[in-house]
């Protein structure tokens, strides 16, 4: 005689649930590089929701944030990194009153036991040894020298004062600049033989 087995029941997570995650996610997008593991917690919660082989819309759904795809695992990776890393760092605790019990799998408890661990680096001077990760800095401008005569550059720079004013010309000359130095690097590429 088969014995039922009764499997804990999974609450379906309702439309306006969906909804308020979505927004907390379009919230938490245009600060993508400070906040990335909220970001990542929110988007770990959202696959969970909505991630079901075959007919699951997490995909549709990051589509439809407008996320790439790459950025929306790259951010998961990092936040499941992140709680492994804040997993093991937890076992280290000693004080008496840090005896707190995580689901590791819950992004909003490894967010308040984050939350706690900055506690403990504002208190303690930084001596934790948990890092704060930092964003990284892309390079946001270039300088190039132009070598020119006296005359002719007293005209560039007077012209430039012009066109800086125009952003959308500023975005166009600048396109164009670069697109020149590129093809000037592969022509020298080519003649010298690299």
């Amino acid at each position: 005689m088969p014995i039922a087995t009764a499997e804990p029941e999974v609450k379906a997570p309702t439309k306006q649930e969906i909804e308020d995650l979505k927004q907390e996610i379009r919230d938490l997008l245009p600060h993508y590089q400070t906040r990335r593991l909220e970001l990542g917690c929110a988007l770990i919660k959202l696959q969970d929701m909505l991630a079901h082989y075959g007919k699951g819309t997490f995909t549709a759904t990051t589509k439809e944030l407008k996320i790439p795809h790459s950025t929306v695992y790259d951010t998961i990776d990092y936040a499941k990194a992140e709680m492994k890393r804040i997993k093991s760092l937890s076992g280290k605790r000693t004080k008496s009153s840090d005896d707190i019990d995580v689901d590791f799998n819950d992004p909003e408890e490894v967010q308040e036991l984050i939350r706690l661990f900055q506690i403990d680096i504002d208190r303690d001077g930084g001596k934790t040894g948990v890092k704060n990760p930092k964003p990284k800095s892309y390079q946001k401008m270039i300088q190039i020298k132009f070598i020119l005569p006296a005359n002719s550059r007293k005209r560039i720079a007077r012209s430039w004062q012009v066109v800086k004013t125009d952003e959308k010309a500023m975005k166009v000359l600048t396109w164009k600049i670069s697109r020149e130095i590129l093809h000037a690097a592969i022509r020298v590429k080519k003649s010298s033989g690299q």
